[in-house]
Formats: structure tokens, C-alpha cells, sequence
């Protein structure tokens, strides 16, 4: 699985697309997550309630999150993460421009209103209450299937390298605590779990490898291009199996 940090525009897209969140408040250092649903007109969010704890505590401290996330399956999910302020929009003359916009982009989601309402058909207290949230901050991740992980899904064929990759992968499976695969855009980083010694860093000095040694996690990082992968195999294999005796013992 590859994760990459989406920018800021595909951010807002998918604010564009969903319409359904998780928004979370907080008052009195306790934290509270409920689900709603959305509007955004690509600057605020606007959403539809009536009085409850959310309002409530929204009104004692307006610093609130939303999260919104697709997921189509394990390898294929997008997150979003949006911090801002709350603000209500009070049914009075200064807001009556907002009030008529926020009605205008909330009708864009069909029965916008009911989930509001229904939520609360048992309290005396139905006033309807518009508000919007002032973006600060937005945030986002999206996963997509690593070469090897798309072979096998069939979403593409295989190139020369990825199929002795996913070869290697299949054969050391029960080895992935000492050896990860991280593939990148035009290289592929093996991290591999092995002590330092001379003997392996002359090893990969002398097959003119790209390497460098993370002390504080105890492996070694090789960054392999397209002509490693093919030339090198039997030495990451070599590699490999010492990782897995090392982790064995």
C-alpha cells in the first residue's frame, strides 16, 4: 500500500463530493464525535441542527475538527481532516444573507433537513439552527495499491521488475518484521533488518549500492532503481535470508 498526502486541492474536492463526516467538539478538556451531514460552497461548511449537546458545547468553545473518508477497499481510501471555528448563524437581519446562503448550498443535498429533525421528533425544542464552519486548517491522506499490490488485484500488469519483486515478497512473507518493501516513484526502498558489519556494508559498496544504515532502528536502507531490482536479486536475497536468521535466533 502506497499513502500519499493529498494537496490541498483534492482536499476540497472531496469536500466537494461527500457530503457525510464525523464532527468533533470538545468543552471542558472531554472530547465529543458525532456524525453529520454537510454542505461546502468551496470556503465554509455548512450544516443543519436543532439544540442539543452539540450545539451546546460548540457554543462554549467554537474550535472544532471534521473528518470525512472514502474507503473502496483495503489498498484504495482517501481521509480528509478539516480544523476551524464554529459559528452559528442567528435568525437575525446581520445574518440574513448568510441564512439565505447556507439554505441555498444545504438544498444542494437531498433531504438535507431530515436527519436534524428526526434525530430530535421526541424534544419540545425544534428551532431550526444554520451554522458554519471557518476552515483553518485542511489536511488529508489517500492510499492507493503498491505495484505488487496492483498486479494482484489485476488493475495492471506486470513489469519485469515488479514481478520479481512480488515473487520475493510471496517467497519471504514470513519475513516482513526484517525486510519491508517501500516502492516510490521511479525507485524502491528495501529496508532490511541486520546488524552492521563491515563484511555487509563492503557487500553492498561493492555491487555499487545505494545504501545507508538507520542505527537508531537497526537496518539498513537500500534505494534501488529500475536496474537494481533485476541486477541485484540474488543479493537482496542473500540479504533476506540473513535478515530472517537474524530474526529467528
Amino acid at each position: 500500500m502506497l499513502i500519499h498526502e493529498m494537496t490541498e486541492d483534492e482536499c476540497r474536492t472531496a469536500l466537494e463530493r461527500v457530503s457525510f463526516g464525523r464532527l468533533a467538539c470538545a468543552r471542558n478538556d472531554q472530547p465529543y464525535v458525532v456524525p453529520i451531514y454537510f454542505s461546502y460552497d468551496g470556503t465554509h461548511l455548512y450544516g443543519f441542527s436543532t439544540l442539543g449537546q452539540k450545539i451546546e458545547w460548540m457554543r462554549s468553545n467554537p474550535l472544532v475538527c471534521l473528518e470525512i473518508d472514502e474507503r473502496t477497499s483495503h489498498h484504495q481510501w482517501m481521509s480528509v481532516v478539516v480544523s476551524g471555528r464554529y459559528e452559528e448563524l442567528a435568525d437575525a437581519d446581520e445574518f440574513e444573507y448568510e441564512r439565505v446562503h447556507a439554505l441555498e448550498v444545504l438544498q444542494k443535498r437531498a433531504m438535507w433537513w431530515q436527519p436534524a429533525y428526526v434525530a430530535t421528533e421526541h424534544r419540545e425544542q425544534l428551532t431550526p439552527i444554520f451554522y458554519r464552519i471557518h476552515i483553518k486548517q485542511i489536511t488529508g491522506h489517500r492510499a492507493a495499491p503498491d505495484p505488487v499490490e496492483a498486479v494482484a488485484l489485476g488493475t495492471k500488469a506486470p513489469t519485469a521488475e515488479e514481478s520479481w519483486l512480488g515473487s520475493i515478497l510471496h517467497h519471504w512473507n514470513r519475513a516482513t518484521t526484517f525486510v519491508i518493501f517501500e516502492p516510490q516513484q521511479t525507485t524502491t526502498h528495501a529496508l532490511i533488518k541486520l546488524p552492521r558489519t563491515d563484511q555487509t556494508d563492503a557487500l553492498l559498496s561493492n555491487n555499487d549500492l545505494d545504501f545507508s544504515y538507520d542505527r537508531l532502528r537497526g537496518r539498513y536502507r537500500l534505494r534501488l532503481g529500475k536496474d537494481d531490482l533485476e541486477r541485484s536479486s540474488s543479493l537482496l536475497s542473500d540479504l533476506m535470508k540473513k535478515a530472517q536468521g537474524v530474526g529467528a535466533e
